[in-house]
């Protein structure tokens, strides 16, 4: 249809400026003078319009489809079309580009070759990458958060003593901590949580986030839940450590505390039900410790105060449980039952040696 196109263009272009027709049988040629003879003037006509058309450089209808050309640095038919992967043409264009243009078979072989080889070497990087993330590191890195408070700040400083990797979060980012305030970002935690947890590869989760009379109970209270669904998604995390609140105080609700009690039970469910045995990751677990008070905090309830010594060892023996081979998971509801958790300490200090 182009061919045509041009050819109709210059045969117009050629009798313009020749002559324009007067009648039937009179023309004015281009020096002022008339032809009565219009058959002359029609082959003088055609014999210039083929001569524009020749000189042109219209392409033959003849010339084979899958010429190659360059345009912009890549190779196209003489449509200016881009031709497309050998392995995807036609088998009788396949035939012609064989016989015809060799050069080109074999770079796009080539560039298939190459492209084959980037794709597996890129998989097998995805998948070195994917199995890394899978793999808790070899010792001990926790995730704290509440890195300041009591119990963190201390927990914190033992982990660090033996030498384990820890990042720490608090209210405002103080002590050398990322800042994390909840009452702010209470939609978020679980999201900023998971991050934390997997751009550090940590290997445990520990929720120290806590507080009575707040003004914001159930806000504070309630992160550790969020937290526990945030440290859950990441494939290198093995153990979650939480405090929940006391027997006595679950069992009767003390006037105030309703917010508190609600949030830290929603939580403690939580925890238990995303970090329970997993086939697919060997070793997951979790600690949920339910002191009556901790050191010389304020007891709300009638069960007996613990140390805050012992507090903190349960607390690192539950989140280097992975190493330690205690994948049992619990709920410590008593003072002799935190004191039996706390008592592996030593196997935490030795773990240090070993792996060191």
């Amino acid at each position: 249809m182009k061919f045509i196109h041009s050819a109709v263009v210059a045969l117009a272009l050629c009798n313009s400026a020749i002559s324009f027709q007067l009648g039937p049988k009179h023309h004015v040629l281009s020096d002022g003078k008339t032809c009565k003879e219009s058959s002359e003037i029609g082959r003088r006509s055609f014999l210039s319009s083929s001569l524009i058309i020749g000189s042109a450089g219209l392409l033959s209808p003849f010339e084979p489809a899958h010429a190659s050309y360059y345009k912009d640095g890549k190779r196209v038919d003489r449509f200016g079309r881009p031709i497309p992967l050998y392995e995807s043409l036609p088998a009788d264009v396949k035939t012609k580009i064989d016989s015809s243009d060799p050069k080109y078979l074999a770079e796009v072989k080539e560039r298939e070759a190459k492209e084959e080889e980037a794709r597996i070497e890129a998989e097998k990087k995805e998948e070195e990458r994917l199995s890394l993330l899978r793999k808790p590191p070899d010792t001990p890195r926790v995730l704290v958060l509440g890195g300041t408070g009591t119990v963190g700040k201390e927990v914190r400083s033992k982990l660090e003593e033996q030498g384990f990797f820890v990042v720490a979060t608090s209210r405002d980012g103080r002590g050398n901590t990322v800042e994390l305030d909840v009452t702010k970002c209470y939609g978020k935690i679980e999201k900023e949580v998971f991050e934390l947890a997997q751009e550090n590869r940590c290997s445990a989760v520990v929720s120290l986030i806590g507080g009575i009379g707040s003004g914001n109970d159930g806000l504070v209270n309630g992160a550790t839940g969020q937290a526990a669904l945030g440290a859950s998604q990441v494939q290198s995390v093995r153990n979650f450590v939480s405090l929940g609140p006391s027997t006595s105080i679950t069992t009767k609700v003390p006037k105030g505390l309703e917010s508190y009690v609600k949030a830290k039970q929603l939580s403690q469910e939580i925890v238990m039900s995303t970090f329970k045995p997993d086939p697919a990751r060997d070793g997951l677990s979790y600690t949920i410790i339910n002191p009556g008070a901790i050191g010389k905090s304020k007891n709300y309830g009638s069960d007996p105060s613990v140390p805050l010594e012992t507090v903190v060892n349960a607390v690192i023996v539950g989140a280097t449980g992975f190493y330690l081979g205690e994948s049992s998971s619990a709920v410590l509801e008593n003072v002799e039952e935190i004191k039996e958790k706390a008592s592996k300490i030593s196997k935490v200090k030795a773990l240090k040696t070993s792996t060191g």
